[in-house]
């Protein structure tokens, strides 16, 4: 799985478990990675949903000298379905969060946690209503997180791994970067 991949799917495992009431084997919530198909997408779960999905990244100039590394502030967004807008409710035996509520736990579940692939915190942007439809109410939130990229090109030379490991140096898919290091 990509980079990208990675990251998102640890968001989705993080607010899937910050949503998941104590005793509870599943979040009050579906949550998920934004589906391939948007346009079919509907919303089936009783009380909402919460889709992430990837929204693009800045380049930061990197402080070396090599070129071969960049700090990218990526950039994600949460989209947060809910029928209910204010009031917490019971629907079908689970209790609804309504949609500030929810809005809150995710950003308390997001705001501060570093993912494993990142080299910092999350920073919430934004967030707010996108629109009503058929019942359901529809608001976003947006996030950026720092994360370190290592180019591909001459990698051996840079970390002098041509010395370590001759002239054939793993590819950089096994080499173990600490992002606070590089």
């Amino acid at each position: 799985m990509s980079l990208i991949g990675n990251i998102e799917a640890d968001i989705v495992a993080h607010l899937a478990a910050a949503l998941t009431l104590n005793g509870q084997s599943s979040p009050q919530v579906d949550v998920q990675a934004w589906p391939q198909r948007p346009k079919d997408y509907r919303m089936s779960h009783p009380i909402g949903a919460a889709l992430v999905i990837y929204n693009g990244a800045d380049y930061k100039d990197s402080e070396t000298s090599t070129g071969m590394h960049a700090l990218l502030n990526v950039k994600f967004e949460l989209n947060l379905m809910a029928r209910n807008l204010r009031e917490s409710a019971e629907i079908n035996g689970l209790s609804d969060l309504g949609m500030y509520a929810f809005l809150e736990a995710c950003r308390n579940a997001l705001m501060g946690w570093q993912p494993p692939l990142a080299a910092g915190a999350i920073a919430i942007k934004s967030d707010g209503f996108e629109d009503y439809h058929e019942g359901v109410w529809q608001y976003s939130m947006k996030f950026t997180l720092p994360v370190v990229v290592v180019g591909n090109n001459n990698i051996g030379s840079m970390f002098g791994a041509d010395v370590a490991f001759g002239s054939n140096p793993p590819p950089i898919s096994q080499l173990i970067f600490d992002p606070l290091v590089i």
